[in-house]
């Protein structure tokens, strides 16, 4: 019979033979080649085409094990399922037909991934095993086949389904070992080594001991049963080396490393250089090594395990299926490389690395997860480096998404959580907004709750929410939570072995809680004892531990509180010595060198101050200098270095070194203080950084740069205040020529400021998220706006033009006192002009002016602890004999200079607005003079006082004033809110007195309605029907926080009446239009901030209730008396009404209280404190 293509097979067999006996690539290829043309001429109903085509499939599969070249195993497949077609269902190989192209789809599958394959590869075999005689020879190779196709769908997903999968394999592998003959011997191996696959992957579902035992004893065998040369040998071989790393991981037995690596490096050096198997060995052998290095921590372990990774993805394939994981890995040993070192490049292309992970892994493999939070890692590490927070911030968007797909049944997912809490408190720490701390704490508890606490890692959470509850406690100065932590820390420590390489970390953290209850309570015992564990934790960590720097850093630290409670010489030596060690140890651009030279720079300063070393000086200044132009510096900490450094150029008379520094920190303020902060967390930042402004205004002047002194005032004084003015900002101008852009500006202003109230832990992340994204979009809208129309300086304060123009209806005086100058800057339509005031800075000052320079000097140096609750009140007090010393050395030189201290005329007076700032931020200009009964030497004798935060402040006040609005006097509604009985304060019965006053001045007048005792909803909700309100009650400016300064209403509660709060807060989310003209605010300091570190930024009731919409605000710079405060309100409104016009008339109010105060001063010419206390703010 002719049989076409008989003797092509027939060679085709031989040569194939011989590259099984050889191993030759160059005789499979030949027998390819032949086995191509014995098909080709075969005929499709040829009897022996079938298994023709089935050699073939088997040729180019072996082919493609050797070179991994994807055309080779589709044409497996093609043939293979050529053959399954030409043989008919009797044909009694048709079932080892239907197995082998289940093999090739799973091949295939392991390339591509494409799940199509696997499930071909799935159905083929099953189809294979159920057509199978009971005579079948090849039915072991069957159920092989399907156990590992199994295994490979098991890696799927970690849930049940994929478990049974894992539970199949094995089983099916063991009847496959348990039904082997003696004719199976050259097989044996092969089912040794898939069975021990089958145990691996079931211990990746299961993790138990046993299961990864059984796969290293089979993969064992299969490696002692394989002859050297045979294509399976270093597979098998590099599989056992991954088991022992997995049981090395499990159990930490240092020999099963030990072996791991031997035999990966024995497999590498047998694997030639052109064979596509050697990346992936290289990567297996990376991995080994990066072990080691966690084991004894030697960096050139690390350095080998990052050239090995290195190099396995130079030589793969760029469609390489493991490139995705291979990066993954590098990216994850650069970032730790970084860390060891320091050096930056590393960790950027870590960034990089991680980054082409996330690109090459399909969104459906299950590892995407474990990419994106490795990524997350190495940006958060980025941004450690480099200080760009949009790193982080791309740190936590990933974190975000890992959680966010991590079902609670996922061991990893109280990992994720731990990370994603420890990328919202390092934002904290960069902007202080609570709502990151807030977040911080959520994630790290919810990740200690998911741990059990058998587990190796539970201390690792504990002191993760110690650390998280520290920096919480650092803010709300609660010793409760810092309670808390301490027992928590104890714990973790309690866990964990003195060998452990955590357990100084732990201790550290346990030392910073100890610590912190030391700076809350004062306890000298807890800052020892701090030191004592500190010291221990040093011990701890030997030369090479990758936390001895941070210890070393945190010891100094402690050393140098120490030393300003007790004044020990010793410990600041000690302190100086360790920060100088560790700089010796870490290159300048590593994670720890700016924060060391910064702190090191300040102690040094400190002790030159003390000891007048001047090489102290020097080392200081050059320290600082270099932490201020490196470009890892955070803008928080480059202020704090810089204003260090000014102090150093100050001592040496350096002014125009100091004063181009300081104003260089000044830009950085929207940096540290964002307007979309919450209002607490704005005040926080702020309090870090105090008279900075200020201090930048007296080096200008020195420098003689009296233009550019007033400009980085407006700047960088009155932050929260200039941020709640721009968001209240009239874009009527900008909707004509550009609505669109008006639109987006407004959305996005919205969004950003949006309030967290949800009690919904996935809303609040969502609109935290949102509004993380929309004040990021809101700055790059407000840039469009001043590039795309004619509103250049949109949200920009305002130019020296309209400054000298925002005179035109009066002087505008700023008095800017610090320690390094005293001036008053006096803006007329003219230009400006400086006044020095010397005597103010003088021997002959106050004592109690004294005590404010030297409590200024201190919270505005920047080396001090960071506590506004330590602050003491900011005021000089209503003295007579203060108010001559303000009179002689400040008032009176000012009035001289603009001409106006002459015969005083008796009408027509000219008005003056006052702006103190620094030290004058509380002076009482208005109540100025040496005696008051008939004399005029006195400020009331000469003009008409107004106060104005700032000029911006002035500027936006005036632009609220309707032009073209007639007044009728008889809808203007006088709202008085009274409480002459107060929930746990003293009466005010002259509250009752006010009200009737009011009455009665205003009778056919004004209509006037009375809320006694009313809640701060129910006034809340009558502010915006109201042209003018007046309280009568107490009120409170909070020393610690002024936010909460709060005029005291009140309430019903669960027993009974209780004290209501209209606070600061609240006024300032307040929104009035139209109606409001002129609020009266007859309660204690209303216009005072008692927080030293925040009195420059005016953050008063007065200032708020102008921000809510009030053009016209009368407050108290101190306590105000019951009886006099009635009799004010009482002749104000009475002058109000009768004698000079209405509230709308431009400059009434301000002339009414000056008059009035006038008439009570007459009445207690001794007693300032009852007369002066009220002051105008407006137009």
């Amino acid at each position: 019979m002719e049989n076409p293509g008989r003797l092509d097979y027939a060679r085709a067999m031989q040569l194939y033979q011989c590259y099984h006996a050889s191993w030759a690539i160059d005789d499979l290829n030949s027998a390819i080649e032949a086995g191509k043309l014995a098909v080709q001429i075969t005929p499709l109903d040829h009897v022996d085409r079938a298994a023709r085509c089935s050699d073939l499939a088997t040729m180019f599969a072996e082919r493609y094990q050797e070179n991994e070249i994807t055309e080779d195993i589709t044409e497996a497949i093609k043939l293979a399922s050529n053959s399954v077609e030409a043989a008919p269902l009797e044909y009694p190989y048709r079932p080892a037909f239907l197995n082998n192209l289940g093999l090739y789809f799973g091949m295939r599958y392991d390339q591509l991934e494409e799940l199509e394959d696997l499930n071909q590869a799935i159905a083929n075999t099953q189809q294979a095993i159920d057509s199978a005689s009971n005579e079948d020879t090849n039915i072991l190779k069957y159920w092989d086949s399907l156990a590992t196709h199994l295994e490979r769908r098991s890696t799927l997903g970690r849930n049940d389904e994929r478990r049974q999968d894992a539970e199949q394999s094995v089983e099916l592998g063991k009847l496959v070992l348990q039904s082997v003959s003696d004719d199976d011997d050259e097989d044996l191996p092969v089912f040794m080594a898939n069975l021990g696959n089958h145990f691996h992957r079931l211990y990746d579902q299961d993790p138990k001991e046993e299961h990864l035992n059984n796969a290293i004893n089979y993969t064992r065998l299969s490696v002692l049963a394989i002859d050297e040369t045979h294509p399976m040998f270093l597979q098998s071989k590099n599989n056992l080396g991954i088991e022992l790393e997995r049981r090395y991981d499990l159990l930490g037995k240092r020999e099963d490393l030990k072996e791991a690596i031997q035999f990966a490096r024995e497999v590498v050096a047998a694997t030639e250089e052109s064979s596509p198997k050697l990346a992936p060995y290289l990567n297996t052998l990376a991995v080994k090594v990066a072990h080691v290095y966690d084991r004894v921590g030697h960096t050139e372990d690390l350095e080998e395990a990052v050239d090995l990774t290195r190099q396995a993805l130079r030589i793969a394939p760029t469609d390489h299926l493991d490139r995705a994981d291979w990066n993954n890995n590098l990216g994850n040993l650069l970032e730790t490389l970084f860390r060891r070192t320091g050096k930056r490049p590393y960790i950027k292309e870590s960034v990089q690395a991680g980054q082409q992970a996330v690109h090459l892994v399909s969104t459906a493999s299950p590892d995407r997860t474990s990419y994106l939070i490795n990524l997350s890692n190495n940006l958060q590490t980025h941004f450690e480096a480099m200080g760009d927070i949009r790193n982080l911030d791309d740190a936590l968007h990933f974190a975000e998404q890992v959680v966010n797909l991590t079902p609670s049944t996922d061991s990893r997912r109280s990992a994720y959580l731990k990370g994603l809490g420890t990328k919202y408190n390092q934002r904290y720490e960069i902007t202080g907004d609570m709502n990151d701390l807030g977040e911080a704490v959520r994630y790290a508890r919810d990740a200690l709750r998911s741990v059990p606490k058998d587990h190796r890692t539970y201390p690792t959470y504990l002191s993760n929410l110690a650390s998280a509850l520290l920096t919480q406690s650092q803010r709300t100065k609660d010793l409760e939570i810092v309670g808390e932590a301490i027992e928590l820390s104890k714990e973790a420590i309690s866990m964990t072995e003195r060998s452990h390489q955590d357990f100084a970390a732990w201790q550290i953290n346990f030392a910073h809680c100890l610590s912190n209850r030391y700076d809350y309570s004062g306890k000298s015992a807890d800052l020892d004892e701090a030191i004592r564990i500190a010291n221990d934790a040093l011990e701890v960590s030997k030369r090479g531990h990758i936390d001895r720097e941070a210890i070393m850093i945190d010891v100094a630290a402690f050393l140098s509180r120490r030393y300003n409670r007790d004044k020990v010489e010793k410990d600041l030596a000690d302190s100086i010595n360790l920060s100088r060690e560790v700089l010796e140890l870490v290159p300048e651009d590593h994670l720890y060198w700016s924060t060391c030279a910064r702190t090191l720079g300040i102690k040094l300063l400190n002790r030159y101050e003390q000891k007048g070393d001047t090489s102290d000086r020097n080392s200081a200044l050059q320290y600082l200098t270099n932490v201020i132009e490196s470009l890892q510096t955070t803008p928080l900490d480059r202020i704090t270095a810089t204003r260090a450094a000014v102090r150093i150029h100050q001592d040496m008379k350096n002014w125009d070194r100091a004063n181009e520094l300081a104003s260089e920190a000044l830009k950085l303020l929207p940096l540290v203080c964002g307007r979309f902060l919450g209002l607490q967390d704005q005040q926080y930042v702020l309090a870090q950084i105090s008279g900075l402004a200020a201090d930048v205004c007296s080096l200008a002047l020195k420098s003689n740069d009296v233009e550019g002194a007033i400009l980085r005032l407006e700047f960088g004084r009155g932050l929260v205040l200039g941020y709640m003015l721009e968001l209240r900002h009239d874009v009527s101008e900008l909707r004509e020529s550009n609505p669109g852009l008006a639109d987006e500006y407004e959305i996005l202003l919205r969004k950003a400021s949006r309030k967290l109230e949800s009690r919904d832990d996935s809303v609040r992340q969502m609109l935290l998220r949102e509004r993380r994204e929309a004040a990021k979009e809101f700055e790059s809208c407000v840039q469009k706006i001043r590039c795309e129309t004619f509103h250049k300086r949109f949200l920009l304060g305002p130019t020296i033009q309209e400054m000298k123009g925002a005179s035109i209806h009066g002087p505008i005086v700023v008095v800017n006192i610090t320690d390094i100058s005293a001036d008053a800057l006096i803006i007329i339509p003219e230009g400006i002009k400086r006044v020095k005031l010397p005597g103010l800075l003088g021997r002959t000052a106050p004592s109690a002016f004294k005590q404010e320079t030297k409590t200024y000097t201190v919270v505005s140096r920047g080396d001090y602890h960071r506590d506004m609750q330590n602050d003491k009140e900011a005021s000089l007090g209503a003295k007579s004999a203060h108010l001559a010393w303000l009179w002689t050395n400040c008032v009176k030189l000012i009035l001289e200079a603009l001409g106006y201290i002459n015969t005083p005329a008796e009408n027509d007076l000219p008005r003056v607005w006052w702006i103190g700032t620094g030290i004058a931020s509380m002076f009482p200009f208005h109540a100025a003079g040496i005696a008051f009964s008939g004399l005029t030497d006195n400020t009331l004798s000469y003009i008409i006082p107004s106060y104005a935060h700032s000029i911006k402040a002035l500027l936006y006040m005036r632009s609220k004033i309707p032009r073209s609005v007639k007044h009728d006097k008889q809808i203007c509604l006088v709202l008085v809110v009274t409480m002459p009985k107060t929930p746990g304060q003293t009466d005010l019965p002259g509250a009752t007195v006010e009200a009737s006053a009011i009455r009665k001045a205003c009778n056919g007048v004004y209509d006037v309605e009375v809320l006694p005792h009313p809640s701060a909803v129910n006034v809340s909700s009558k502010l915006s029907g109201a042209a003018i309100v007046h309280f009568a009650c107490h009120a409170y400016s909070d020393p610690a926080d002024p936010s909460k300064s709060h005029l005291i209403l009140r309430k019903a509660g669960t027993q009974g009446f209780e004290a209501d709060r209209l606070t600061l807060g609240d006024m300032a989310d307040i929104v009035l239009q139209g109606q409001a003209r002129m609020a009266f605010l007859s309660a204690c300091s209303t216009a005072q901030v008692k927080a030293h570190r925040l009195a420059d930024e005016g953050l008063h009731l007065a200032n708020t209730f102008q921000v809510a919409g009030f053009q016209h605000v009368i407050g108290a710079l101190w306590a105000a008396d019951d009886e006099g405060s009635a009799r004010t309100a009482e002749l104000f409104y009475t002058y109000l009404v009768k004698d000079e016009g209405d509230v709308h008339s431009d400059g009434a109010v301000a002339s009414v209280l000056r008059r009035t105060v006038l008439q009570i001063r007459s009445e207690y010419p001794k007693s300032p404190e009852i007369w002066a206390p009220f002051i105008h703010f407006g137009t």
